[in-house]
């Protein structure tokens, strides 16, 4: 029905009622700010990249195929504005000068998982997803979280499906590695 939904507005805009697309706009407006925000960590990035993808969308409507959904082809409009703010990010972060020391290091947290509280677990798994790529944070997040598909993931970050399938494996077994060692080295700190 939602993909009829959007279809319908799309129609009504690129036959002029220009109008329409705000609609559309409030629909998506909160989950595509989580999205941006999942992969940029930044309020105000996540909230520009989130209004860029609306005005790319918009400007774009014309080349959308009706023949898939909607928020498959403007999410991934949403990754592609993400992955760029990223190379910016990163490109930026060589010029500069950085302090080790101002790093956060995961052993400054001082629990074991069974006693941890579940905000504190949500840190740590914040923790470990900070370690993996733009792409397999995509990947997480969305096939968990949003509860997206392997086919609708494969459109978003042009993968193939089996590749999808890998990455999410290996995603999966870096976050159990990483939340492994993060423990452990907090049980042992706490054992001194």
């Amino acid at each position: 029905m939602a993909l009829n939904q959007d279809t319908e507005i799309i129609k009504l805009v690129l036959g002029g009622n220009t109008d329409a697309f705000e609609s559309l706009v409030v629909k998506y407006q909160n989950k595509t700010y989580g999205f941006c925000y999942k992969l940029l960590k930044d309020k105000d990035k996540a909230a520009e990249a989130a209004h860029l993808s609306f005005v790319k969308a918009y400007e774009n409507l014309g080349r959308f195929r009706m023949d898939s959904s909607f928020s498959t082809w403007f999410y991934r409009i949403a990754y592609n504005i993400c992955l760029d703010q990223l190379r910016y990010d990163k490109k930026m972060v060589r010029t500069s000068e950085t302090d080790p020391d101002e790093e956060w290091a995961p052993h400054e947290i001082n629990a074991g998982m069974d006693y941890l509280s579940n905000e504190e677990r949500k840190k740590y798994l914040d923790i470990a997803l900070q370690k993996l790529s733009p792409v397999e944070k995509v990947l997480i997040f969305n096939y968990y979280e949003e509860e997206m598909s392997i086919n609708e993931l494969s459109e978003i970050t042009e993968l193939s499906p089996a590749n999808v399938k890998i990455r999410l494996f290996r995603a999966r077994k870096k976050l159990y590695k990483d939340l492994e060692t993060l423990l452990k080295d907090e049980v042992a700190s706490l054992l001194r």
